[in-house]
């Protein structure tokens, strides 16, 4: 399976999920719970929930900072392409509404995101910005060129995804996802800590993305991981 998520949603890189022309999508469902860690050892131990969307990956996410109300996370799903996520939301429809599971959990909503940039998908402790922009391939371009200066400069181990998320209500619309994924917390405010120090490296790979005219909405960091991954 690593292999199909590195090649697809555009080079998950746990197995690769897409082509070209379909980078394939991941289904996010937002929600509230207050007692996280059962929550998530719950869906852990019962794998069916995702086998029965026929998700390829799935993972939870959980905000550490920045979160706009309490107890804020959500559980992921990867596929292939957009028309598999497009047929496991529909699933869901039909999935049960009560039970233990579904009890320890307020929904929010749901969204969908695609992949705009190839990335590893590699889950850790990850810095997650909401911008505005009206170039998104511009802009994830100029990501990719300050991942590379990152990489160049002692932080390899860092990697930066964009995504966009149609069909996903009014609040989406125009807006890109940057997610930076480092492999704890200690790496990622190591990051922060240069990016403050505006090294001649990350002020040069700044001014291209400050081109692009995009604007930061919303800034918060969030602990991930992988938890399913079809046989």
């Amino acid at each position: 399976m690593k292999k199909l998520i590195t090649a697809s949603l555009a080079a998950l890189a746990i197995t690769g999920i897409a082509s070209a022309q379909d980078r394939g999508a991941f289904n996010v469902l937002n929600m509230a719970v207050e007692d996280q860690t059962t929550y998530v050892a719950a869906l852990k131990a019962n794998p069916v929930i995702f086998s029965a969307l026929e998700a390829e990956v799935a993972g939870v996410c959980r905000t550490t900072a920045g979160s706009q109300y309490y107890g804020e996370m959500f559980v992921w799903t990867g596929y292939s392409s957009m028309g598999d996520a497009m047929d496991a939301g529909i699933k869901f429809l039909g999935a049960p509404t009560s039970g233990p599971i579904s009890e320890m959990r307020t929904i929010i909503d749901s969204e969908m995101y695609v992949p705009i940039n190839d990335f590893e998908l590699n889950p850790g402790v990850e810095r997650v910005y909401k911008v505005k922009t009206s170039q998104p391939a511009a802009y994830a371009e100029a990501i990719s060129a300050m991942e590379a200066a990152m990489h160049a400069n002692g932080f390899e181990d860092i990697f930066m995804a964009v995504l966009t998320a149609p069909v996903s209500g009014p609040d989406e619309v125009g807006i890109v996802t940057v997610r930076v994924i480092a492999p704890d917390s200690h790496r990622l405010g190591a990051l922060m800590a240069a990016q403050y120090a505006a090294p001649d490296w990350y002020a040069e790979a700044l001014t291209g993305i400050a081109a692009t005219g995009r604007e930061i909405v919303n800034d918060s960091v969030e602990v991930c991981e992988i938890i399913y991954t079809a046989e």
